[in-house]
C-alpha cells in the first residue's frame, strides 16, 4: 500500500498534526517523570524511556505512512493512558494525573483530526466485489474523458472517491451525481491518493469546492443510497 499527499495544499494541517504530535510526546513523558518522582521509583524512568524510544518510532512510521493499524495503535496508547489516570488519581500523584489528562486530551485531537476522508477514509474492508460496495454511484470528469466511480466517504467538504483510474494531482475534476431526475454537479480538488493491490481501485481524498447546498443534496444523495443497499 502507498499513500500520495498534496503536501503544498495540505501544509496547514499536517503542520498542526505535527504540533500535537509533539506536544503529545512531551507531555506523555513528563508524566512518566513526575510519576517516578511522586512516587519516589527513579529506577522505573529507565526502562520507561528505553521502552518509549521504538514506540515513539513505530508511531511515526504508521501515521507517516497512513497505515490503518494506527487505529489500534492509538487504542492501546489511549487505554494506556486512561489507566494511568484512574491509577495516579487514587494514588493522590495531582501533577501527574494532570499530565495525563492533557495527554490524552492531546491524542483525542490528534485522532479526530487525521479521521477523515483524506487521510483514512472510511471503506468497507469485509466487501470485496466493488460493484457491491454500499457507496454512491458518480460519474467523473477528467477534460475530455468520463468515467465510472464512488463516492465512499464525506465529512464536510472533504469525500473519498474510489474508481480504477490513475489521477494525478495537478488538474480538477468533476463529479455528477445523479439526485432523482436531475444531476448535481460539483467540482473538486485531488488531496490524496492511497494505492492498494492490483484489482482494487484507487482511493483519492478530494475537497469539494462547491456551494453548502449541493454539498447537502451529495450527502442527502449518499444516505439514501446506503439505507437502500442495506435492505
Amino acid at each position: 500500500m502507498k499513500v500520495l499527499v498534496q503536501k503544498d495544499l495540505l501544509k496547514a494541517d499536517l503542520d498542526r498534526i505535527r504540533l500535537i504530535e509533539i506536544l503529545l510526546g512531551i507531555f506523555f513523558y513528563l508524566s512518566q517523570i513526575q510519576f517516578c518522582i511522586e512516587s519516589g521509583n527513579y529506577f522505573s524512568l529507565i526502562w520507561r524511556t528505553i521502552v518509549s524510544i521504538p514506540l515513539a518510532y513505530l508511531y511515526f512510521r504508521l501515521r507517516s505512512r497512513f497505515f490503518y493499524s494506527l487505529w489500534t495503535f492509538n487504542f492501546i496508547f489511549f487505554t494506556y493512558i486512561a489507566i494511568d489516570l484512574v491509577r495516579t488519581f487514587w494514588m493522590g500523584y495531582s501533577y501527574t494525573f494532570l499530565l495525563n489528562i492533557v495527554s490524552m486530551v492531546c491524542l483525542i485531537y490528534l485522532t479526530t483530526t487525521l479521521f477523515n476522508p483524506v487521510f483514512f477514509p472510511f471503506i468497507s474492508w469485509w466487501e470485496y466485489d466493488f460493484r457491491n460496495f454500499k457507496d454512491l454511484k458518480i460519474k467523473v470528469h477528467r477534460d475530455d474523458k468520463v468515467f465510472d466511480g464512488r463516492l465512499c466517504d464525506l465529512k464536510d467538504d472533504l469525500a473519498s472517491l474510489a474508481c480504477f483510474e490513475d489521477l494525478d494531482f495537478e488538474k480538477p475534476l468533476k463529479i455528477t451525481v445523479k439526485e432523482g431526475d436531475k444531476i448535481v454537479e460539483a467540482s473538486a480538488t485531488i488531496l490524496s491518493k492511497r494505492l492498494y493491490s492490483i484489482g482494487r481501485p484507487l482511493y483519492y481524498g478530494i475537497k469539494l469546492d462547491s456551494n453548502s447546498s449541493i454539498l447537502k443534496k451529495i450527502k442527502k444523495s449518499m444516505k439514501k443510497n446506503r439505507v437502500q443497499n442495506a435492505r
